[in-house]
């Protein structure tokens, strides 16, 4: 059984996104090549809701990285990387069937890409699951470990309103 350290002081989730955003804007490669856009949506349309959670936030952050990089593999040419929070007041997701109607903060990462192949979405957060030529299949598998070890919830889904795909997990919030 996996351990992480929860017990690291609160945490404000907005900032890790921001600081995932920034990073990866200035230094992956097929932001510039692809002519991406990452937005943090909470910036965009600042609510004034800061989301907090107790976890670990180094974790949080591998977490974060490995989503949006995925996005950003998988986005078509001049799209746009959205990522956005809300907060169990403002959403009942499909994934919270499991979970508490309160408490909870939904983090989402959508792209423009072709969406989740078929042939593999039900076993996406599998060892080994890629239908990408770079990387190793790994990273879902691990990014879903770390989710539930903070005893949250992921969940992949096509867009419904054209290409690409969301993939949405869940956090204790603070």
């Amino acid at each position: 059984m996996h351990t992480f350290d929860t017990t690291i002081n609160r945490n404000v989730l907005n900032e890790k996104i921001r600081n995932v955003v920034k990073d990866l804007s200035n230094t992956c490669l097929q932001v510039g090549e692809k002519g991406l856009e990452i937005q943090f949506l909470n910036d965009k349309n600042y609510n004034g809701i800061d989301y907090y959670v107790n976890a670990d936030k180094s974790r949080v952050f591998q977490v974060l990285s490995n989503l949006i990089n995925n996005a950003i593999k998988f986005a078509g040419v001049n799209g746009v990387v959205t990522i956005s929070i809300k907060g169990t007041e403002s959403l009942l997701s499909d994934i919270s069937d499991t979970v508490e109607k309160n408490g909870y903060a939904f983090i989402s990462t959508k792209d423009n890409g072709n969406g989740i192949d078929p042939e593999i979405q039900s076993r996406l957060f599998s060892k080994f699951t890629t239908k990408s030529d770079i990387g190793t299949g790994l990273g879902l598998f691990i990014a879903k470990s770390i989710i539930e070890i903070h005893d949250g919830k992921i969940s992949p889904e096509n867009n419904k309103d054209g290409g690409g795909a969301t993939i949405t997990f869940s956090l204790s919030l603070d």
